[in-house]
């Protein structure tokens, strides 16, 4: 992990703090496994939820849209991206 990320990784057992410095899930299998959940979602999402435009790439995923194709979210009362609304 990267220097910056592994404050968030400090785990507190008897007393004193340790930092992983491995990874999150803590194998040498994790990318593997965050790539199988991520593609999971994003199946999900597009087949089952209609999202369309979803895109992925490695641990990032986004969605394109045009500027003008807005809607309200409403739990913000302002304008989203349809595909994020």
């Amino acid at each position: 992990m990267h220097p910056h990320w592994q404050i968030k990784q400090a785990v507190q057992i008897g007393g004193q703090y340790y930092i992983d410095r491995c990874n999150v899930i803590g194998s040498s299998v994790s990318g593997a496994i965050f790539i199988a959940v991520n593609s999971l979602i994003a199946w999900i999402a597009k087949n089952n939820r209609g999202i369309r435009r979803l895109a992925s790439y490695v641990d990032d995923s986004f969605g394109l849209a045009l500027r003008d194709d807005e809607e309200i979210y409403p739990p913000y009362r302002k304008p989203f991206p349809s595909p994020q609304a």
